[in-house]
């Protein structure tokens, strides 16, 4: 068995931790490792009570659960824009119809995340006088705010949690009290 004197892991160890960590089997943890099928669970609750693959496992779970985090904090961020970005955020409603408040290159990238689809329609008036619409379809403001009242627990499910004994439960279905 070979140990590295500086307490830095084995190649072993490193893809035990790595395995572990996908599923948190260590019997399968161990075999895929490369250890014997015979003693891989032994070896499997030895590495387990060892401070530096304990020290490890938990590095990597706490790297995951940060970006876990970072990834919903990022879908909050994008389902507030859509919730309060208004249409007038991208055009202007005047005299002479519709236009828009700025490029398209120059639109905050957050209002532009907002936006489902933008049409511009040429169509000819009777005596070819061309007339364009503009057409602005904004992503489904409720759709977001329900999204990320989700993410925050503001929906809760109600479930009833009482327990009954079989005979109690029995006794229920049977019509008795």
């Amino acid at each position: 068995m070979s140990k590295k004197a500086n307490g830095e892991l084995t190649n072993k160890q490193k893809v035990f931790v790595i395995e572990y960590c996908r599923d948190f089997n260590g019997l399968q943890a161990a075999i895929k490792a490369g250890y014997s099928r015979k003693t891989a669970r032994v070896i499997a609750q030895e590495n387990l009570l060892k401070p530096a693959i304990q020290e490890k496992i938990a590095a990597i779970l706490q790297k995951r659960e940060e970006e876990a985090e970072l990834q919903v904090k990022d879908l909050q961020r994008y389902w507030k824009n859509i919730m309060f970005t208004k249409v007038t955020d991208v055009i202007s409603f005047n005299e002479s119809g519709v236009s828009f408040n700025k490029n398209s290159d120059e639109i905050d990238p957050d209002v532009a995340l907002s936006l489902e689809s933008v049409e511009v329609i040429e169509s000819f008036s009777g005596n070819d006088k061309s007339i364009l619409r503009t057409k602005v379809k904004m992503k489904d403001a409720l759709k977001a705010s329900e999204n990320y009242g989700r993410t925050i627990g503001a929906f809760r499910d109600k479930i009833d949690h009482t327990f009954e004994t079989p005979e109690e439960r029995l006794r229920r279905l049977k019509g008795e009290k």
